[in-house]
């Protein structure tokens, strides 16, 4: 059963809607080696009606499609976070910069413009 889970695996990963990128990252995944045992545990846990290899198929790429979009939203959130704390800094930094040029200013040093803007 392994074997027809891992392919049907490979099979929806690769018939996915979603980036090549994204279809790259899932074969070395840190979560998809749990998954697929997840599945197999899973799938070996119901009654051998059920179990007839269409089944199987049909089952493992819903729920690998699941297992996508999961991903693909904590790679967002993931990046949308770095995207945030990038922004933060570069805001930190520019009212350090600020600041340090409006005590330059009331020190009564010189400033150059192009410091300014």
């Amino acid at each position: 059963m392994r074997s027809l889970i891992i392919e049907a695996y490979r099979e929806a990963v690769a018939l996915a809607p979603c980036p090549e990128e994204l279809k790259k990252s899932l074969a070395t995944h840190e979560r998809t080696p749990q998954f697929l045992d997840n599945l197999e545990r899973e799938l070996s846990a119901l009654p051998p009606r059920f179990l007839d290899p269409i089944t199987i198929r049909t089952t493992v790429y819903d729920l690998t499609n699941l297992f996508i979009r999961n991903v693909d939203k904590q790679a967002q959130e993931r990046y949308m976070t770095d995207v945030t704390r990038s922004a933060a800094i570069a805001a930190r930094d520019a009212a350090i910069k600020r600041d340090e040029l409006a005590d330059r200013l009331n020190a009564g040093e010189s400033v150059d413009l192009s410091e300014i803007i």
